[in-house]
């Protein structure tokens, strides 16, 4: 699919790029066996399921591929490390400050840009 790189703002082949990391994504599946459905915060959209994450074409192959540090390594420390558990949430040891700001940072601006009505609400204003 050809249209604007929203990194660089140049015309390119856009890829697929997941909004919510797959490392992050999994499937929800019942007693029955059944997936889950996620549900919508709008009242006229029914539930759907989402077995392969929310994804989006915003970005070419090149900017696409710098997402993939932060999110291994929020992958790496928020799915798969054992996090003390404290009175309003978690302490993380060794963590990596610049690393996950820029991850939260990145998820909110792909966000931003996805089309999905999951994220209609999220508006960043002007992101150039």
């Amino acid at each position: 699919m050809d249209g604007i790189c929203k990194f660089c703002n140049k015309q390119a082949k856009l890829v697929e790029s997941h909004i919510i990391p797959l490392g992050f994504y999994w499937q929800l599946v019942d007693e029955n066996g059944n997936i889950a459905k996620l549900l919508s915060p709008f009242d006229d959209e029914h539930p759907k399921r989402q077995p392969n994450g929310f994804y989006d074409y915003f970005l070419c192959d090149e900017h696409e591929k710098q997402f993939s540090d932060v999110d291994s390594y929020a992958c790496a420390l928020l799915r798969d490390s054992n996090p003390k558990e404290m009175k309003n949430g978690w302490e993380f040891s060794d963590v990596n400050y610049k690393l996950i700001k820029l991850f939260f940072i990145s998820m909110l601006w792909r966000a931003h840009w996805a089309t999905n009505i999951f994220f209609k609400k999220i508006n960043l204003g002007r992101c150039q």
